[in-house]
């Protein structure tokens, strides 16, 4: 395994998020690994693979089609990069298990994503995102 500088495994993570809210899924795939595990609070389990990793993404394009951003910093020592950002979206649709009633309303959505590179892909992605925030956003809870 050869290890990539953290110079290029910062762009290569800048490059990733900005190109999820491009919906630029060609660029979006090329930055992960064949094997790659994406882990997300708001999933009940880990997503595996490249592939299922896209298509989770595509799909949440679905949900927020206006899915925008900023990243806040990056900080990256070898194989390891810390990436926060804030997405902003409008809700099209409701995820599983919400309500309707979350059409049309706008979150903002803070999260910090650990991405750990082997030979400069992406093979694990750990997010962390504050879900009491998202859900008090779409009026799912009020404290």
């Amino acid at each position: 395994m050869s290890q990539m500088n953290s110079s290029t495994n910062s762009q290569n993570a800048r490059r990733c998020v900005e190109s999820i809210w491009a919906a630029d899924w060609e660029t979006v795939a090329n930055t992960f690994g064949e094997e790659a595990v994406l882990i997300d609070p708001l999933l009940t389990e880990p997503v595996r693979g490249k592939a299922a990793i896209l298509d989770l993404y595509k799909s949440c394009r679905e949900y927020e089609p206006d899915m925008s951003g900023e990243i806040k910093s990056v900080t990256s020592e070898q194989d390891r990069v810390v990436i926060e950002w804030i997405s902003y979206g409008t809700m099209a649709k409701p995820f599983p298990g919400m309500p309707a009633s979350v059409v049309g309303k706008r979150v903002e959505i803070p999260e910090v994503n650990i991405l750990e590179f082997r030979d400069g892909k992406i093979i694990s992605n750990t997010v962390y995102a504050d879900t009491g925030a998202i859900r008090r956003q779409l009026g799912l809870e009020t404290t």
